[in-house]
């Protein structure tokens, strides 16, 4: 009987040893994919909650510094005298999702000093229906109409914001 004993006394300790092992790898899993998944909305909770008690910060959805602008191009409208269309690619390069950003748009002369500046919110860019957030990795058509700036104005420059 109490060879039994032993036995079952083994088997515990070894699964208690299992259980543990398996909650560390778990844990390791979860620290190691931080930046990538704390942005994820069902881990986001998880996330908060081990940061209440552990030294770490969730980090904010709504930063800019993954968004970036590419292929912005100035048309002037043919059906419409008087009006460009801006058109460019909002592209999030980050592993966390993203609130849709305000977008300043700066047109510049050849010497690189302002013209002209406007401040969009993402209903005036975003085709009507889009969401509210940008996902990771993934990328929004911008398109803005505007009066025509004038011969000076030769670049355009949007910018993401807060």
């Amino acid at each position: 009987m109490a060879r039994r004993l032993t036995l079952s006394r083994r088997t515990g300790l070894c699964a208690a040893a299992c259980a543990l092992a398996a909650l560390g790898l778990v844990v390791q899993v979860l620290w190691l994919s931080f930046d990538a998944w704390a942005g994820n909305a069902a881990l986001r909770p998880v996330y908060a909650a081990a940061c209440a008690v552990l030294p770490c910060t969730v980090p904010a959805r709504d930063s800019v510094e993954d968004l970036s602008v590419r292929d912005v191009a100035l048309r002037a409208r043919l059906d419409a005298p008087g009006t460009v269309v801006i058109q460019a690619l909002l592209v999030n390069e980050g592993a966390v999702e993203r609130p849709l950003p305000r977008l300043e748009l700066r047109l510049l002369n050849l010497a690189g000093e302002v013209v002209a500046a406007r401040r969009l919110e993402p209903v005036d860019y975003l085709a009507t229906g889009a969401g509210e957030t940008l996902a990771a990795g993934g990328s929004a058509r911008v398109t803005v109409e505007i009066r025509n700036p004038g011969i000076e104005a030769v670049n355009v420059v949007l910018v993401p914001q807060l």
